[in-house]
């Protein structure tokens, strides 16, 4: 056995919250993280050291605020086989698309390299999200004209703007007021929102197919929310309700990927209109088409 000395530097990104760190261990596991069974070493606040033994093998430790947000908020050492004892140091840097993720100081490990540009990418794109739900649940606590209205026929209109064209109803109309959106429609009981997301937004993330995506917007949902989603005729979407300040709302949320963006098109309503407006959405939805 050998002695692991590991220290938090003291940093104003993530201060408040708790570092995990992790072994490799395949006889005492207690998680697995990219697939390699770990046992948890100790955890350390902001400024803090500790000292762990650890086997003399050749072994990985990893630094993770918590299992939930591990894809992306983490990092990892690769330890060299040997017998003489070892210290380590590191702190959370700033970027709020990773959750100031923990960093190994020194670390020139390329898998470690490589995994953390794959959690910001899978970070920024978690918070984009994050963003639209947001957006989302707040836009019902200043709109009451959207609560409890019984839906009525109208005739079809069809709207394009900013490389989306969409077949709704003469009841919408454009809102340039809701910031964060690339188009927002409303209607007296149905809200639009169009958010576009480029791939230039983070290295790769192009290469995720529309249910990766919709995958990671899933995680961004706030925590409790039942979700379910769906494939149905070439259309990917999911749907969910939410509580805010007592009322509930519906979401029937759509994922596009087109050549250069993925894109998510939100329709909102009260919940207790989503029974009856369920055919509609889906006609809606299903005349979305995305132009140059």
């Amino acid at each position: 056995m050998r002695t692991l000395t590991v220290t938090r530097e003291k940093h104003f990104a993530g201060c408040l919250g708790t570092i995990k760190f992790y072994i490799e261990d395949a006889n005492t596991p207690d998680i697995h993280i990219d697939g390699r069974p770990c046992r948890l070493l100790g955890k350390l606040k902001n400024g803090e050291s500790a000292s762990w033994p650890i086997d003399c093998g050749a072994l990985r430790i990893f630094a993770l605020a918590d299992r939930a947000s591990q894809s992306y908020c983490r990092d990892q050492y690769a330890i060299p086989a040997g017998e003489e004892d070892l210290t380590l140091c590191g702190r959370c840097h700033f970027n709020p698309a990773n959750g100031n993720a923990f960093r190994f100081a020194g670390n020139t490990d390329t898998i470690a390299l490589e995994q953390r540009k794959r959690g910001n990418r899978r970070g920024w794109i978690v918070l984009l999200a994050a963003i639209l739900v947001g957006f989302l649940l707040g836009l019902f606590v200043i709109s009451p004209l959207l609560r409890g209205i019984t839906p009525d026929s109208a005739n079809p209109m069809t709207f394009s703007a900013a490389g989306l064209q969409i077949t709704l109803t003469e009841e919408f109309a454009p809102d340039h007021t809701m910031e964060g959106f690339t188009v927002c429609y409303l209607s007296p009981r149905v809200a639009v929102f169009a958010l576009q997301e480029p791939f230039s937004l983070a290295e790769g993330f192009g290469e995720l197919t529309a249910a990766e995506y919709g995958e990671l917007v899933l995680e961004a949902l706030p925590h409790g929310t039942e979700t379910v989603t769906t494939e149905e005729d070439g259309l990917l979407y999911l749907t969910y309700e939410a509580d805010v300040e007592g009322d509930r709302f519906f979401y029937f949320n759509t994922l596009h990927k087109t050549g250069d963006a993925f894109w998510q098109v939100c329709f909102a309503m009260p919940a207790d209109l989503a029974d009856t407006q369920l055919d509609t959405l889906m006609t809606w939805a299903n005349s979305i088409r995305f132009t140059d």
